[in-house]
């Protein structure tokens, strides 16, 4: 699939609750994999029950590694642009009057309602409305 993916506001709006769904999981596994990756045991009197501990340990690092890079490749492949993992805010790329935009959405919010330029951020995002309202061809959902 060619990157950028573009979304019309239909398109991403249709496909948030599979983001949601996944990016929630990503969420989980990524606090997961910070947790255990903190974790630091030596086993300098070579303890046999410490070396199994240590191996369950591992094994379940790299479980949540592999599920990791799952729900990250869907997202991406998807065309999701995670912008804040912590913050759960995803953009899609998109078009408006022949130029490139992102439509901008967070874990928090119900739908997409904000946009904002490719070179700008979430503190300069704008309402959806803004769109609808300015454009001269009919709705903005026409992707073009």
């Amino acid at each position: 699939m060619p990157y950028p993916v573009y979304f019309t506001l239909e398109e991403a709006r249709a496909v948030l609750p599979v983001v949601n769904e996944n990016l929630r999981r990503l969420q989980t596994v990524h606090l997961a994999l910070e947790f255990l990756s903190n974790i630091q045991i030596e086993n300098d009197d070579g303890d046999p029950e410490i070396d199994v501990l240590i191996t369950k340990l591992n094994m379940n690092y790299y479980k949540k590694l592999f599920l990791y890079h799952k729900y990250l490749s869907k997202l991406l492949s998807m065309g999701a642009v995670i912008k804040d993992l912590r913050l759960g805010l995803v953009d899609f790329y998109s078009r408006y009057e022949g130029r490139d935009i992102l439509l901008c959405w967070k874990t928090s919010e119900t739908d997409i309602l904000y946009w904002h330029e490719p070179d700008t951020g979430y503190t300069d995002r704008q309402p959806i409305d803004l769109l609808e309202k300015q454009t001269t061809n009919g709705p903005y959902a026409s992707g073009t």
